[in-house]
């Protein structure tokens, strides 16, 4: 297995300000984007559909 790309750290740069600034659908929506990136990454590396 590969390790995790090193972008990892998006979630933390752009989701928990948000969430202390009491933007609660902004930071779900971006939280949301991020991990459909990573589900799109360990598809493709399982050779999944």
């Amino acid at each position: 297995m590969k390790p995790m790309p090193a972008g990892r750290g998006k979630q933390c740069e752009t989701c928990y300000p948000n969430v202390y600034a009491g933007k609660i659908a902004e930071a779900k929506a971006i939280a949301g984007g991020i991990q459909a990136e990573r589900m799109k990454q360990m598809k493709g590396a399982m050779a999944c559909k």
